[in-house]
């Protein structure tokens, strides 16, 4: 799959910030002398600390220790729209994505992503030509009713940043319809696709279903997004600005969880990085 935003990766915009996942610090009170009092839970101290009684001023006037560490952890930064990642650095993302917390971790420097309400996508690459994880809400996806549709008379030009052109978006949404319920059948029978066997397994601590498929040759299509590669054929269009589309020779793994009634698809190339990416995809709660 090509993470393709319809021709300007740049203009895709992240829709809904990141969750605020930190903690306010309760504001400190006057505790009574001759009463226990309760420490915020948010260090890792004794849970209660007696106040003597005894006001006398102790004879030792050492600071008091304040090596107790922490319990809030530093939140992960949120992944970044239009900016090189980290090799090694993890990212949170929005639980507007699926409806839980999402984290992974970065496999290869100068690797981009783009994250917004229904899905995250990650490409070794700013064009978004070499994918390496895509997760995304199938529900929140459109398909394309033509899988060999010529983009360039469904769009008349590039979304300008954070939204398509009103006539652009109104020719997507004519071009497509909800997606399948069953991801994984409705992939198999596209153009060119050569799928294995459906099974079951586990994902990211999660039953799942799983397919490996490969794009063999396919008659018919159109040229993408300026690609030398040929006729592609194209699946879903995304909120977040991205068009899923795939040439002869791409293959990959996908994973289909349910996730509290939510219909989750993990796509995982087969590309250097990319199961390391998908290895490290944590699912919260």
């Amino acid at each position: 799959m090509r993470i393709q935003a319809l021709g300007i990766v740049a203009a895709v915009t992240l829709f809904a910030a990141c969750s605020d996942d930190t903690t306010a610090t309760p504001a400190a009170t006057d505790a009574p002398t001759t009463v226990a009092t309760t420490v915020p839970a948010t260090t890792m101290v004794p849970a209660t600390t007696m106040v003597p009684v005894d006001t006398t001023v102790p004879a030792s006037t050492d600071p008091p220790a304040t090596d107790a560490p922490t319990t809030t952890e530093a939140l992960l930064p949120s992944l970044p729209v239009g900016q090189p990642l980290t090799d090694g650095t993890s990212y949170r993302m929005a639980r507007s994505v699926i409806g839980r917390s999402l984290q992974f971790t970065n496999p290869t420097d100068g690797a981009f992503g783009v994250s917004g309400p229904g899905g995250f996508f990650v490409a070794a690459d700013q064009a978004g030509t070499e994918p390496l994880l895509g997760v995304f809400d199938l529900m929140k996806s459109r398909a394309f009713t033509d899988p060999l549709i010529d983009l360039g008379t469904a769009t008349t030009r590039p979304p300008r940043p954070g939204a398509l052109a009103d006539a652009d978006a109104a020719a997507l949404t004519a071009a497509t319809e909800t997606p399948a319920t069953d991801y994984l059948a409705y992939f198999a029978a596209l153009p060119g696709v050569e799928a294995g066997e459906v099974t079951t397994t586990e994902f990211a601590g999660h039953s799942a279903k799983v397919m490996t498929w490969r794009f063999g040759a396919f008659d018919g299509g159109y040229p993408c997004f300026g690609s030398a590669r040929g006729n592609c054929v194209v699946t879903l269009w995304f909120e977040v600005g991205v068009v899923a589309s795939y040439w002869t020779g791409d293959a990959g793994t996908t994973y289909v969880l349910d996730i509290d009634g939510t219909t989750v698809v993990v796509e995982v190339p087969d590309r250097p990085g990319a199961k390391e990416a998908a290895d490290s995809l944590v699912i919260g709660d």
